[in-house]
């Protein structure tokens, strides 16, 4: 359900809508600070103009090209269906998401210190990184192992899809995510957007090859052994 009226802000916040906003995101969501940056977006931390809560954005641009706009709308779709059917305390949460004329935003929480790319880098104490990482390992197991038991195959896990705040970790980005119904199968095969190679099980570099749940828990050991 689209929504169109400004005072419908409110139905994304508390009800988890898809709104359509006249003028830009920025108008209903403050701009506090950027958390990262990508090819065709950034993820910021913004206040509610009308709520004055905090939330992570994941603001994706508009017009970039046709060719990369129907693809972006495709991950963009595919993502707000995933985490629409996700809850789980070490995913991020969907509070819900907007179109205006020149972005495509997802706004959600937690608000991340960093992601888990960069926590490895910055902690340099191995004994804090020790204190951490058991607990981290454990976190993303239950994570992906409720994940696959909602019918949602993450795709892309790696590192920096994997968010740190606090002492807690989040699977994050589920871009390039597949959710199946009842009569249909985990596996598929044919072209592959958006996977990183580093962290792909060995079948999903070839075109034909088969992509199930157990491509999800090679990335995930890919991550472990990187931790």
């Amino acid at each position: 359900m689209v929504l169109c009226n400004q005072r419908d802000v409110k139905a994304l916040e508390d009800g988890g809508e898809h709104v359509h906003l006249n003028g830009t995101g920025d108008n209903y969501f403050e701009f506090v600070e950027l958390l990262g940056k990508g090819k065709y977006g950034i993820v910021d931390r913004v206040r509610s103009r009308q709520t004055l809560k905090h939330y992570a954005r994941k603001c994706i641009h508009r017009g970039v090209s046709a060719t990369l706009d129907s693809r972006m709308y495709r991950q963009f779709e595919g993502e707000i269906q995933a985490l629409k059917r996700l809850s789980h305390p070490h995913i991020v949460k969907l509070v819900g998401s907007y179109t205006d004329k020149d972005n495509l935003g997802v706004i959600m929480t937690p608000i991340a210190d960093m992601n888990l790319e960069e926590f490895l880098t910055s902690q340099k104490s191995p004994i804090l990184r020790n204190r951490s990482l058991p607990e981290y390992f454990g976190c993303l197991a239950t994570a992906l192992a409720y994940l696959h038991q909602q019918d949602v195959r993450h795709n892309d896990i790696k590192p920096r899809n994997v968010l740190v705040k606090d002492s807690k970790v989040y699977l994050a980005d589920f871009g390039t995510s597949r959710s199946w119904g009842a009569e249909e199968i985990s596996t598929t095969v044919g072209m592959h957007e958006g996977y990183t190679p580093r962290y792909a099980a060995p079948e999903t570099h070839d075109t034909n090859g088969p992509r199930n749940r157990a491509s999800d828990v090679w990335s995930l050991g890919c991550v472990y052994l990187e931790m």
